[in-house]
């Protein structure tokens, strides 16, 4: 008698919807997990049919199941923007720029961490850029992400 494929429990290995997929695949939304879907782009290699549709009363919306996901965001070529085109402001994680203001406060924010001086403020970065308020936070987070993305780089082997 042949073998009988055995599903996995719906408790080990539950459905996720296209969100999920997309932030497993590092992505701030679900604008190219529908296009892939659609046919307005092309699919990239290996890239998983739904598992499941669920009908709802204006679309359909697709399911996957969770280790099928994860093994296609494991692969070794990661679906993302094709080289040198524009993706638009929100599509993909921007790397941390190297604003010579924002490594300076990187400096800063490492060595408050160290114990070796008082932590950063937003004031503090006013008086001393000489920038309004809302340049001194945005220069915080990105000295904050480019600190993350040094980390990241000397966890990596």
């Amino acid at each position: 008698m042949p073998r009988q494929r055995q599903e996995p429990d719906a408790e080990d290995d539950p459905l996720i919807a296209p969100a999920a997929f997309a932030k497993l695949l590092d992505h701030a939304d679900t604008t190219t997990i529908s296009q892939w879907l659609s046919g307005k782009r092309s699919q990239p290699p290996g890239w998983p049919e739904p598992d499941q549709w669920i009908e709802l009363p204006t679309r359909r919306r697709p399911m996957w199941r969770l280790s099928r996901a994860k093994a296609f965001a494991a692969t070794e070529r990661r679906p993302g923007p094709p080289p040198g085109q524009y993706t638009g402001p929100t599509r993909y994680r921007q790397p941390s720029v190297t604003n010579p203001r924002a490594v300076e406060i990187a400096a800063w924010l490492a060595a408050a961490d160290a114990g070796q001086r008082e932590p950063v403020t937003r004031h503090e970065i006013e008086k001393h850029f000489a920038v309004p308020d809302y340049t001194a936070r945005h220069l915080l987070n990105r000295a904050r992400t480019y600190r993350e993305d040094q980390d990241r780089r000397e966890d990596q082997p």
